[in-house]
């Protein structure tokens, strides 16, 4: 269809410069959802182009409510930005105008909050199930530490044996690990990052 405004590519990364070329839409505007890539890779696509990053972990195992998901928006010039903010005000409440360095940024923290976090849900679960245990165990533990992150700064809330310096009960972690040598590494350079 060649009578829309707006043209959202939202492939994975490594395809957005493959579907752009393909893509010839003067005086339209082509925007991409990655977090990483440049706009620049659409300029070939049209002269008014750039970036609409949705914030927010989306599977095909979940529902996502947009209404309060950060949407990080950027544009080749104030027409684009201005176009590509009132569609996102359609979604969300909260919208942000940023650069590519800083959507770069917000990027590399969301992998380590959500990505990163998620992986030590999945190591967790693995070491619980090898000693017949199940996850279920540890959600009162994460839902409480989501839910404090409402009112405080994750620093401020740092517990566990690497905060207290226990090194007798970091010890014994580690030993426990010994049969886990990747998850005793992950652990130390966490334990040491703490």
């Amino acid at each position: 269809l060649e009578d829309a405004e707006v043209y959202i590519i939202a492939v994975k990364d490594d395809a957005i410069s493959d579907v752009a070329s393909q893509l010839k839409l003067k005086g339209k505007i082509v925007v991409h959802t990655s977090g990483t890539k440049t706009a620049e890779i659409l300029s070939f696509s049209s002269e008014s182009f750039g970036v609409f990053y949705p914030l927010q972990t989306m599977t095909k195992l979940s529902k996502v409510d947009f209404s309060n998901i950060p949407i990080l928006i950027e544009g080749s010039n104030v027409e684009t930005r201005k176009v590509l903010s009132k569609l996102a005000k359609t979604l969300s409440k909260n919208i942000h105008e940023v650069d590519e360095v800083q959507r770069q940024w917000v990027h590399v923290a969301a992998v380590f909050a959500n990505n990163f976090t998620n992986h030590m849900y999945t190591l967790s679960e693995r070491l619980l199930l090898d000693h017949g245990l199940g996850f279920d165990i540890l959600k009162p533990l994460i839902m409480q530490s989501v839910a404090n992150l409402g009112n405080h700064s994750p620093k401020e809330l740092q517990t566990g044996p690497a905060a207290r310096h226990d090194s007798m009960t970091i010890e014994k972690h580690v030993e426990l690990l010994a049969d886990h040598k990747r998850l005793q590494k992950i652990y130390e350079i966490l334990t040491a990052s703490i």
